[in-house]
Protein backbone atom coordinates (compact mmCIF):
# COMPACT_ATOMS: atom_id res chain seq x y z
CA UNK A 1 0.00 0.00 0.00
CA UNK A 2 1.44 3.40 -0.93
CA UNK A 3 1.59 6.43 1.36
CA UNK A 4 -1.51 8.09 -0.04
CA UNK A 5 -3.60 4.94 0.28
CA UNK A 6 -2.35 4.44 3.82
CA UNK A 7 -3.31 8.03 4.67
CA UNK A 8 -6.85 7.36 3.38
CA UNK A 9 -7.07 4.36 5.70
CA UNK A 10 -5.85 6.44 8.63
CA UNK A 11 -8.36 9.25 7.98
CA UNK A 12 -11.10 6.63 7.70
CA UNK A 13 -10.16 5.25 11.11
CA UNK A 14 -10.25 8.77 12.57
CA UNK A 15 -13.72 9.32 11.11
CA UNK A 16 -14.98 6.08 12.62
CA UNK A 17 -14.04 7.47 16.03
CA UNK A 18 -15.16 11.04 15.38
CA UNK A 19 -17.50 11.49 12.38
CA UNK A 20 -17.83 15.24 13.04
CA UNK A 21 -14.24 16.03 11.99
CA UNK A 22 -14.62 18.19 8.91
CA UNK A 23 -10.83 18.31 8.44
CA UNK A 24 -10.75 14.51 8.13
CA UNK A 25 -13.37 14.51 5.37
CA UNK A 26 -11.51 17.27 3.51
CA UNK A 27 -8.16 15.54 3.83
CA UNK A 28 -9.55 12.20 2.72
CA UNK A 29 -11.33 13.85 -0.21
CA UNK A 30 -8.10 15.47 -1.40
CA UNK A 31 -6.25 12.17 -1.11
CA UNK A 32 -8.95 10.29 -3.00
CA UNK A 33 -8.87 12.87 -5.78
CA UNK A 34 -5.11 12.46 -6.02
CA UNK A 35 -5.50 8.67 -6.09
CA UNK A 36 -8.01 8.93 -8.94
CA UNK A 37 -11.12 8.16 -6.91
CA UNK A 38 -13.36 11.16 -7.65
CA UNK A 39 -16.55 9.40 -6.52
CA UNK A 40 -15.09 8.79 -3.06
CA UNK A 41 -13.86 12.38 -2.92
CA UNK A 42 -17.31 13.66 -3.86
CA UNK A 43 -18.85 11.58 -1.08
CA UNK A 44 -16.56 13.24 1.45
CA UNK A 45 -17.32 16.70 0.07
CA UNK A 46 -21.02 15.88 0.38
CA UNK A 47 -20.48 15.02 4.05
CA UNK A 48 -18.70 18.35 4.61
CA UNK A 49 -21.56 20.12 2.88
CA UNK A 50 -24.15 18.28 4.98
CA UNK A 51 -22.36 18.96 8.27
CA UNK A 52 -21.42 22.58 7.48
CA UNK A 53 -24.32 23.89 5.44
CA UNK A 54 -24.98 26.66 8.00
CA UNK A 55 -21.36 27.76 8.50
CA UNK A 56 -21.03 30.53 5.90
CA UNK A 57 -17.40 31.34 6.64
CA UNK A 58 -16.34 27.71 6.30
CA UNK A 59 -18.29 27.27 3.06
CA UNK A 60 -16.74 30.40 1.58
CA UNK A 61 -13.26 29.26 2.58
CA UNK A 62 -13.79 25.81 1.11
CA UNK A 63 -15.10 27.27 -2.13
CA UNK A 64 -12.05 29.52 -2.41
CA UNK A 65 -9.60 26.71 -1.65
CA UNK A 66 -11.18 24.32 -4.15
CA UNK A 67 -11.38 26.98 -6.85
CA UNK A 68 -7.85 28.35 -6.51
CA UNK A 69 -5.64 25.45 -5.39
CA UNK A 70 -2.18 25.56 -6.98
CA UNK A 71 -2.21 21.83 -7.64
CA UNK A 72 -4.61 20.96 -10.44
CA UNK A 73 -5.43 17.65 -8.75
CA UNK A 74 -6.74 19.57 -5.72
CA UNK A 75 -8.97 21.96 -7.68
CA UNK A 76 -12.64 21.12 -7.99
CA UNK A 77 -14.79 23.77 -9.62
CA UNK A 78 -18.05 21.84 -9.24
CA UNK A 79 -17.64 21.43 -5.49
CA UNK A 80 -16.35 25.00 -5.13
CA UNK A 81 -19.49 26.31 -6.80
CA UNK A 82 -21.71 24.10 -4.63
CA UNK A 83 -20.10 25.45 -1.44
CA UNK A 84 -20.22 29.06 -2.70
CA UNK A 85 -23.90 28.84 -3.59
CA UNK A 86 -24.78 27.42 -0.20
CA UNK A 87 -22.79 30.15 1.55
CA UNK A 88 -24.74 32.76 -0.42
CA UNK A 89 -28.14 31.50 0.81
Amino acid sequence: MNRLSQAVVEWTEILKKDPQRIDAYLSRAALNKELGNPDKAEGDYDMVFEKSSKNVQLLQSLAWILATAKEKSQRDGVQALKFARQADK
